[in-house]
This record gives structure tokens, C-alpha cells and sequence, in this order.
């Protein structure tokens, strides 16, 4: 990626033109190489694709009035980005975004079709384990018995390796109904074990914010 002055002659330049991907980043106008996605090779991947695919084609079955909704409800409620500066999504975004999440965390209805009305839900206390190389999280009685609980995790980095949270072993959800303690790796590596894990609301489709943890493998 390089940084250049006045892409394409002008101010700012954003998207793909002749290979190239032109964006802002922080203020910063850059470039770079064209890549085709790589395709999804596992069946988890494939599933996931599948269901974006068709939620995003629900998107455009909303009525003016929803698509508005779900506009207003984005520029209102901001995410940040990894280094925790507050960026803009699209309606059609936070409206792929919450359904993806709700089925993700066992949404059992056809859709969210309008915007969230109540604030995202918080984490319900857990602890992560490692005993005899078992990795396992144990989790508070919820708040709320409809939220879910996803756990990414990865085991056998040394004391001092830094993991971000898209570079997890795995990933699991489990429906958080009653406090419970469950098993995320039964053969985890010697050494340091990282888990990420955070709340979703598999009504609203809104999730809380990542709580990390680390425990030692032996």
C-alpha cells in the first residue's frame, strides 16, 4: 500500500479503477494492487457467504421507510475500528450486520427487518480455564436468557506474542441460557492460551464489546 497527493487529480479518490483500489485511511489518501478475494474453502466459510448473500438481497425487499430507518440508525450509532477511531457504516451494513450476529447466535425468527430500539447487550462475567491441556470457559448466569456468548480462542503462543482477535484458532457460540461451563479446545497447545470472547443478543442482533483473556497451557 503506498501513500500518494491527489489521486486520480483530485482531492480523494475512493474504490477500484485499472487494477488499482484507491481509499482513505485516517486522513490519508493510499493505493494498492487490485487482489481477488480468496475463496472460501471450508463449510463454515461457504455457510457464512451463503447467508450474507441472502441477507443482503433482503436488504433491497425493505421499504423506503425501513431503508431510511436502518440509515438513520447507522449515522447514529457509530463503530470504531481497531484502533478505536469511530468510523461510518451504511444502513444496509448495520442491517447485515445485526441479522448476521442474530443468526449467528440462534436468532429462531425470519428476520430483524426495523433498527434496534434498546442499547447492545453487556458481557455476563466468565473465566477461561486451562486444566490438563482442556481449555474451557465458564460463564455467569446471564442478564438476558436470549443472549449467546461467541468464544474465539488459540492456544501454543509464547509469553510474548500478541494475537488480534480475526487471527483465533476458533470460534464458537453457545447459548448462554444458564451458567455453564464449557469446552473450547480439548487438545490445546503448550503454552500461552488466548480467548476473546464477547455477548450477542440473538434478538436485537447487537453484540457487546470483546473482553480478552489468557491463561498458561502445561
Amino acid at each position: 500500500m503506498a501513500k500518494v497527493l491527489n489521486p486520480l487529480m483530485s482531492n480523494e479518490a475512493r474504490g477500484k479503477f485499472a487494477g488499482l483500489v484507491y481509499n482513505t485511511w485516517r486522513g490519508i489518501s493510499t493505493v494498492k494492487v487490485f487482489k481477488a478475494p480468496v475463496k472460501a474453502k471450508t463449510a463454515l466459510q461457504l455457510a457464512i457467504m451463503a447467508k450474507m448473500t441472502d441477507i443482503s438481497k433482503l436488504f433491497q425487499t425493505l421499504t423506503a421507510g425501513q431503508r431510511t430507518a436502518w440509515g438513520v440508525y447507522a449515522a447514529n450509532h457509530l463503530r470504531t475500528d481497531w484502533t478505536g477511531n469511530p468510523i461510518r457504516i451504511t444502513g444496509a451494513n448495520a442491517f447485515t450486520s445485526c441479522n448476521m450476529l442474530a443468526k449467528l447466535a440462534g436468532f429462531t425468527g425470519t428476520s430483524i427487518f426495523d433498527p434496534p430500539s434498546a442499547a447492545g447487550p453487556i458481557f455476563n462475567l466468565a473465566t477461561l480455564v486451562a486444566t490438563a491441556k482442556v481449555l474451557t470457559i465458564t460463564h455467569a448466569v446471564p442478564t438476558t436468557a436470549t443472549d449467546s456468548i461467541e468464544c474465539r480462542f488459540r492456544s501454543g503462543d509464547s509469553q510474548g506474542r500478541q494475537r488480534a482477535i480475526n487471527e483465533m484458532k476458533g470460534t464458537k457460540v453457545f447459548l448462554s441460557n444458564s451458567a455453564a461451563s464449557y469446552t473450547l479446545d480439548n487438545a490445546a497447545i503448550a503454552g500461552k492460551a488466548t480467548g476473546f470472547y464477547r455477548t450477542i443478543s440473538n434478538v436485537t442482533g447487537l453484540a457487546g464489546p470483546w473482553t480478552k483473556q489468557e491463561v498458561t497451557v502445561t
